[in-house]
């Protein structure tokens, strides 16, 4: 059998925790977290959480601008 070889590609303020694995030819979208330990055989959207393994979608990551957080 044959070494596979592909790119991994990681986005901008992706987040990577510890011991995870990416398989060869997967894209981590931009903002994207990978929560710790988890098996990424697959794309992750971008600005998604994903855990687990194999790795899956858990939720999207919403978060308010600074212009529009109230003022406390």
């Amino acid at each position: 059998m044959p070494l596979v070889t592909a790119p991994i590609t990681i986005g901008e303020r992706a987040w990577i925790a510890a011991d995870v694995f990416v398989a060869p030819g997967v894209t981590i979208g931009d903002g994207a977290v990978v929560t710790a330990r988890s098996s990424v055989f697959s794309d992750i959207d971008p600005w998604t959480v994903a855990a687990g393994n194999p790795a899956e979608s858990v939720k999207k990551r919403d978060f308010l601008s600074r212009e529009t957080q109230p003022v406390v």
